[in-house]
């Protein structure tokens, strides 16, 4: 059951949650050497905003319709 049930949307859902957590402290490190340093912060909106649409929404979306729509098929399969 966990293998059709959990893992076809985790394959995707996984990887998108564990580039969210390094972009967060990718961010923090950066933030926390800037005050550490005396320098000025950087603005890293438009890195953020890029890895969002392009790695981490369409991972999440087709997680999302995987699980939807592929994994009613496998249980049905199994049962």
């Amino acid at each position: 059951f966990f293998v059709f049930g959990i893992l076809p949307h985790g394959i995707f859902e996984i990887p998108a949650f564990i580039y969210a957590i390094s972009i967060g402290l990718y961010l923090c490190k950066m933030n926390t050497y800037a005050i550490v340093k005396k320098l000025p912060a950087k603005n890293y909106n438009s890195e953020i905003k890029k890895s969002l649409i392009f790695i981490i929404m369409p991972l999440i979306l087709i997680a999302a319709l995987i699980e939807s729509f592929i994994t009613p098929i496998l249980i049905r399969f199994i049962r």
